[in-house]
């Protein structure tokens, strides 16, 4: 066996080196020795978080302004409820005012007539008892009675027409005063109804917005790849049901019936209203106001003052 040469014993090193890092890893494939000491790959990153979360910061203010929004509107609308109000008790109170002066007048200006009457039946009365005294029977009982009774009897029915008058005006200002009192009160009435309407649709579109508010950050998380938060469908089950409570539209208030009902014009009767002393038969068809004249005439002063 002849000697190896050193140049064929180095050729023979260098093919069994190549062989050794021939060799495959266990398990299959290749095994990279290069990189073994090498980091870990960093988790991939959704390049559509950070526009996620600047939805949910948006959506969670828009939500926590609803509050804000509701008190905002239902001062509005309480304060057009109170101007309204206002509105209709100043016209209340001309009304009164109104009805007040038209009393005062329509009573001063049926004393005044009921006065002309009872002085133009004194004016009567006295003329023919002086006729009566001329002719010689100033001390008669025609003098006494019978002069005074017919010309109570002719103011009487000049008084008829003013004391019908001056009633039927006092029963048409009360029942206009009657009637203004019901408009007033329906008038408010239907403000509170008006208000009532006008809160619950605000509540309507609040709840109706927080339900959608709600919907979106849900959809959120389930983009984000989240579960949607335990307490959603309970919230939303919450709010359908105070959205079915409001969705009543106020009733249509039905007509009733005019309570109020006039008074007979006898009720106006304005003045004394004296009964004679002794009920004769000669007292009738004189109205009460005149009865005085037939006294005699040192009690006529006492009566009529």
């Amino acid at each position: 066996m002849g000697q190896i040469s050193d140049a064929a014993y180095n050729k023979a090193l260098s093919d069994q080196a190549i062989v050794i890092d021939d060799v495959p890893a266990v398990g299959g494939g290749w095994t990279d020795y290069g990189n073994y000491n090498a980091a870990p790959a960093p988790a991939q990153v959704d390049p559509n978080q950070a526009y996620y979360d600047q939805q949910a910061r948006v959506l969670n203010h828009q939500l926590g302004l609803l509050d804000t929004q509701r008190n905002k509107g239902y001062g509005n609308i309480d304060n057009s409820y109170n101007t309204a109000r206002n509105r209709l008790g100043d016209q209340k109170a001309r009304a009164y005012r109104d009805y007040n002066t038209g009393i005062g007048d329509t009573e001063a200006g049926f004393s005044s007539a009921r006065n002309t009457v009872a002085s133009n039946v004194r004016a009567r009365q006295n003329a023919l008892q002086r006729l009566l005294g001329i002719a010689g029977s100033g001390n008669s009982s025609a003098a006494y009675d019978a002069v005074p009774l017919a010309a109570a009897r002719e103011g009487s029915q000049q008084l008829a027409p003013v004391q019908t008058a001056y009633s039927t005006n006092r029963r048409n200002l009360d029942t206009g005063w009657e009637d203004t009192l019901g408009s007033y009160n329906d008038g408010l009435q239907d403000l509170a109804t008006q208000r009532q309407a006008q809160r619950s649709a605000i509540d309507q579109n609040i709840l109706q917005t927080k339900m959608d508010i709600l919907n979106k950050l849900s959809g959120l998380d389930m983009q984000r790849g989240e579960a949607p938060d335990a307490g959603f469908a309970s919230q939303m089950e919450q709010l359908l049901s105070r959205m079915a409570g409001l969705g009543a539209t106020p009733g249509v208030k039905i007509n009733k019936n005019i309570a109020f009902s006039s008074k007979p014009l006898s009720a106006y009767s304005l003045g004394p209203q004296r009964a004679p002393t002794q009920q004769t038969p000669q007292t009738e068809g004189v109205d009460p106001y005149l009865l005085p004249i037939l006294a005699r005439e040192e009690d006529q002063l006492a009566n009529l003052g």
